[in-house]
């Protein structure tokens, strides 16, 4: 009977050690876990650049013109519209209210910009409009054309 209550001791006393080297989650800190370095592997991409142009088009809505309509797509999703616009009124500016949308070699529209605002034009000065946007980058690839929408001045 003596050799039972020793082995019983040492059962509970394994038991005590145990529940005092075990801690609550609460009690132990948080850790971090650190991937690999990419080191070499990783590939520095050149920023490339599309550039879609209305080549001869001239548009007249009301006192105004606009011409020479390009824009320059980059790979990181910066964008650039550029137009010479002119007014035979002071004041004028040129709005696409639908933005403009670009579309992948089917002709499906992949993304449209905002409302784009040109610059205020003098009277019978041309104008160069200059404007930055930005596109979702990862439709880079699929650009094949774009569409400037209900334009007006």
């Amino acid at each position: 009977m003596n050799e039972l209550n020793i082995e019983e001791q040492i059962n509970t006393d394994e038991k005590e050690r145990a529940k005092k080297q075990t801690k609550k989650c609460s009690e132990v800190p948080p850790v971090n876990a650190v991937s690999s370095s990419l080191g070499d592997s990783l590939k520095v991409m050149e920023l490339r650049e599309k550039v879609l142009s209305w080549s001869g088009q001239v548009y007249h809505v009301g006192d105004c013109t606009i011409q020479n309509m390009r824009c320059s797509f980059w790979s990181d999703g910066k964008a650039r519209f550029n137009a010479d616009v002119m007014s035979s009124d002071s004041g004028d500016v040129w709005v696409f209210y639908g933005g403009m949308s670009i579309h992948d070699n089917h002709g499906v529209e992949l993304w449209r910009s905002g409302k784009l605002i040109g610059p205020g034009m003098s009277r019978n000065q041309w104008t160069l409009w200059n404007q930055v946007f930005f596109f979702p980058a990862a439709w880079f690839d699929s650009i094949d054309s774009a569409i400037c929408h209900q334009m007006h001045c």
